[in-house]
């Protein structure tokens, strides 16, 4: 009995001997590639990308494996389709398989953007490969000598709101003028603003289907005025693309202003999304990103610098863009993406999948401007041309 006890053990031991030296093996001779793809986005849904797992050497046995898709700078069930622990075999005797993945199309104008395929298989070490999706998206306005020109309509999208400030006063059913030295609820902090806000028509009005901020300097008092407007509780967005035409205010200590504020909770709480700031004494760069509360408010930005020889932000028009989807941010200068912020990368707690309504301002001094000097000219004018909303057509972008 102690002999073929003996005896038993030592076949086990020599079958995972064996097993261990044929998975050694396979990992030696195995070595599965995956081919790294380029694609172009187009407006289809989805689009089939196939890519190929091969091995260098034939198996005789099939090999099965499993793949997965990770997210990098595009995002599943926005960019590709998502897919995990899928299983797929390189036959037996065979050297590839070709493998499918959806690549979702749109019409906005994005960034080149990547994700990755991983494959696994036990014995075999990981292998992966970037999938890059290139956009075709793109849009050149038109210039004039007023600056950049955009149309009415996009491809896929609908005009779901919009003010190209006709009449002669501004339409108060969209926007409410904020209180003249007061900060209501929800309209945001004034950022250590020494200038006073006032809704009268020498700060606030509308000239040639216009909308005109204008800062002033009372030589008497030595106190600065300007305006600010928002659309709180009477024209909310949730998604879609946001185009303002714009030409900015020049002059240390001003500081041009067009966001959107939380409207589920008060500033900084509810959040903050800045299409464009600029201060005036930097008219070759502008800021824009998210603003959130952590023990106060925290600025997750960018600032853009505008390469040499763009044509001014204080002497022409130009298009400011957001598109704003679930979980990602995407800011465009004339049809230009500079920055893009996901729920991914985001360092504190993701707000904006909620409703958020308008405000437009032009600061005087303050923490990001500075204060004026002897050299700010005044009057000093923030000139918007129009605020439009689109949607996907079977989409409703305000309420």
């Amino acid at each position: 009995m102690y002999r073929k006890f003996t005896f038993f053990i030592f076949l086990l031991s020599l079958c995972l001997s064996s097993c261990d030296k044929d998975k050694a093996g396979l990992s030696t001779l195995l070595k599965i590639r995956v081919t790294t793809a380029t694609i172009t986005e187009n407006n289809q849904p989805v689009e089939t990308l196939n890519f190929t797992a091969s091995i260098d050497n034939p198996w005789p046995e099939d090999l099965v494996f499993t793949w997965s898709t990770e997210a990098g700078t595009a995002h599943p069930g926005q960019d590709f389709e998502e897919m995990t622990g899928v299983q797929a075999v390189i036959p037996a005797g065979s050297l590839s398989v070709n493998l499918p993945v959806g690549i979702l199309g749109d019409t906005l104008m994005e960034f080149t953007e990547h994700f990755t395929i991983r494959i696994r298989n036990e014995g075999i070490q990981d292998r992966q490969t970037t999938i890059t999706i290139l956009n075709d998206d793109y849009i050149i306005p038109e210039w004039t000598e007023e600056g950049a020109v955009t149309s009415l309509q996009y491809p896929g999208m609908q005009l779901a709101w919009h003010d190209e400030f006709e009449g002669n006063t501004i339409n108060t059913e969209y926007w409410n003028y904020d209180a003249p030295n007061g900060f209501p609820v929800n309209c945001g902090s004034n950022d250590g603003e020494t200038g006073k806000y006032t809704g009268d028509t020498n700060h606030l009005k509308l000239e040639n289907r216009r909308l005109i901020i204008t800062a002033t300097l009372d030589p008497v008092t030595g106190i600065y005025r300007s305006s600010r407007i928002n659309s709180q509780e009477k024209v909310d967005i949730r998604f879609g693309r946001i185009d303002i035409r714009a030409k900015l205010a020049a002059g240390v200590g001003l500081a041009s202003g067009m966001g959107m504020i939380g409207a589920m909770g008060e500033w900084p709480s509810g959040g903050e999304i800045e299409i464009t700031k600029m201060a005036g004494d930097q008219p070759g760069s502008i800021t824009a990103g998210l603003v959130y509360e952590n023990e106060g408010a925290r600025y997750f930005e960018k600032k853009y610098t505008l390469e040499d020889g763009y044509p001014d932000l204080t002497g022409r028009f130009h298009i400011y863009t957001l598109l704003w989807e679930e979980n990602r941010i995407i800011w465009l200068l004339d049809y230009e993406p500079y920055l893009m912020i996901s729920r991914q990368e985001f360092p504190g707690t993701y707000l904006f999948n909620e409703p958020f309504f308008l405000r437009v301002n032009l600061a005087v001094g303050g923490n990001f401007a500075g204060l004026p000097n002897s050299n700010t000219e005044f009057p000093a004018n923030l000139v918007i041309d129009y605020i439009r909303v689109y949607q996907p057509l079977d989409e409703d972008a305000s309420r």
